[in-house]
């Protein structure tokens, strides 16, 4: 048997790391809103210099960038860990798995808010007798990505400065509704991370 207990570890501290990401996201979203709003509500002789909407905007594109690497860095060791679950139930004589397609799973998009979990569902269900926080860390945690997105999407159609700015308070709004989505889910994979290290990836 392979041991998993490491990368199961790496993965709860990535994902608590992830969730730090998308709060940064929220406040550097609430400080782009209130710089537009200051342009513009104040007098002109008061506004801030329009760089400032500038400066304001890399801020979030810095936390974006760096969400989207944390998260990288997250679904690759998924993958490593995924395989080894996957290895070691196979071994234990747990049919109809294929420890490939648990591990490249994580990497086809749309599917792979599907096919990884099936696959731990069908290694972990023989030795857990309920496979609950799996199936609630994966409902949790597309219904996260489909809400950030909605976040995205104002953004993108924000034509002039005052829809900008309706347009970030949307992004505050439904970021933050993601990153509460996106910790109950975390609380979920880690329950689940670490009882399928325990029961299914221990060494006999």
């Amino acid at each position: 048997m392979r041991p998993t207990a490491g990368l199961g570890l790496s993965i709860i501290v990535l994902l608590w790391v992830e969730l730090a990401a998308i709060l940064a996201q929220v406040a550097a979203s609430i400080y782009e809103q209130r710089v537009v709003d200051d342009f513009l509500n104040s007098a002109r002789w008061e506004r801030p210099a329009p760089n400032s909407i500038d400066r304001a905007d890399i801020l979030v594109n810095v936390t974006v960038a760096f969400t989207l690497l944390i998260g990288l860095a997250t679904v690759i060791l998924l993958a490593l860990w995924s395989n080894r679950v996957s290895h070691n139930a196979q071994n234990r004589g747990v049919p109809g798995l294929r420890p490939g397609l648990a591990a490249g799973g994580w990497f086809i998009p749309f599917a792979g808010a599907v096919i990884p979990f099936i696959q731990l569902r069908r290694a972990a269900k023989p030795f857990l007798g309920t496979t609950t926080s799996l199936t609630a860390w994966q409902v949790l945690i597309v219904s996260a990505a489909l809400v950030s997105r909605l976040g995205g999407r104002a953004i993108e159609h924000a034509a002039s400065a005052s829809i900008l700015s309706d347009a970030l308070a949307q992004r505050v709004y439904f970021l933050s509704v993601a990153a509460v989505l996106f910790a109950v889910a975390t609380m979920f994979a880690m329950r689940a991370i670490k009882e399928i290290d325990r029961r299914v990836s221990a060494t006999a």
